[in-house]
């Protein structure tokens, strides 16, 4: 039960006090309670999903094209890009992009980066994680 679900249950514990003490009352996603007037219903809270913009991280002059866009995904005051990290000039190809998961309940972007790139096998050896949450 989330932070806001168990205070919605406390407050009608709390309000509907009785000569013969306090009842608590737990309600799962849906459910409602009714007494004497009082309704308390137990909804999820609504988390948006973080905006995303594409714009162009390696540009082809001679083709004229984007050969690969970078995904900024925003929430708040946070930020997370989703970009090459590892670009192969020569054959004009991202060899690893990073990559950002949205934690809504968390409020956090995790973003996946390359610790150790192996340039001869053109892979990524070792990954790491980095939790951005504007703190």
């Amino acid at each position: 039960m989330t932070k806001s679900l168990m205070i919605i249950a406390l407050l009608a514990s709390i309000i509907s006090v009785s000569s013969a003490g306090a009842r608590d009352i737990y309600l799962e996603v849906g459910e409602s309670y009714s007494n004497d007037g009082l309704n308390v219903m137990c909804v999820q809270q609504k988390t948006a999903s973080p905006l995303a913009l594409k714009e162009c991280q390696f540009w082809d002059e001679f083709n004229q094209k984007c050969l690969f866009e970078r995904k900024v995904f925003s929430f708040g005051r946070l930020q997370c890009a989703e970009e090459c990290q590892q670009w192969d000039d020569f054959e004009k190809v991202c060899r690893y992009a990073t990559s950002c998961q949205f934690f809504p309940d968390r409020k956090i972007f995790v973003k996946t980066t390359c610790r150790n790139f192996d340039t001869f096998n053109k892979v990524c050896r070792e990954q790491m994680q980095t939790k951005i949450n504007g703190r």
